[in-house]
């Protein structure tokens, strides 16, 4: 479905710092990435119940090294819808963020140790809302707990950075991909999802 974003829904984002879209998955589509991402935190998890703070930690970028799982995210889709409702020509997956919950209330500003996140996507994955996602500014007060499942997708420009943010409980986890504090993100850990 290719979606035509209406001047209210842009004045909604400009003014609420958010708007909400229907349908950007089918049922199909939203079953087939639930699935792909309870698997991908299984096996990033093991065996065994996990507390909220476990799994929250993690669920940061399970598509990273699961190609299924990226390929049921359908970026490509999703930058076309987000490109023009942030305002950018081209767009960089910055992070991906599978929720059952969220520790505490911030902000995509303040959970990103990547710069220059320019939008985010939360994604329901169960539920009425299943498939239909609220598309963020990086200021939009994340007040947790999100209807859980959910998936929070994070947009950057492409000449974003690794950056050192001591409110994201995942600001070391890029020194793993080789990156340190200042490095320029690569498209082989960071795709472009539009040019």
């Amino acid at each position: 479905m290719r979606y035509t974003i209406s001047s209210q829904q842009f004045d909604h984002l400009r003014r609420e710092r958010s708007v909400a879209l229907a349908e950007l998955f089918s049922k199909e589509e939203t079953d087939l990435l639930h699935n792909e991402l309870d698997k991908a935190l299984a096996l990033k998890t093991g065996p065994g119940d996990k507390s909220l703070q476990e799994e929250f930690l993690a669920g940061r970028d399970l598509e990273r090294e699961n190609p299924p799982l990226k390929k049921s995210l359908h970026l490509s889709k999703l930058g076309q819808i987000a490109a023009p409702l942030f305002q950018k020509k081209m767009l960089r997956l910055a992070f991906t963020q599978y929720m059952l919950g969220y520790p505490s209330p911030a902000t995509l500003e303040e959970i990103s140790s990547v710069t220059e996140v320019c939008g985010g996507l939360i994604l329901s994955l169960t539920g009425e809302e299943a498939g239909s996602g609220l598309f963020i500014h990086t200021d939009f007060p994340l007040e947790f707990p999100i209807e859980a499942p959910s998936l929070l997708l994070a947009f950057s420009t492409e000449k974003a950075r690794y950056r050192q943010q001591k409110s994201d409980p995942h600001t070391n986890a890029l020194k793993k991909l080789g990156y340190g504090f200042g490095d320029r993100l690569t498209v082989e850990t960071h795709p472009l999802i539009i040019r």
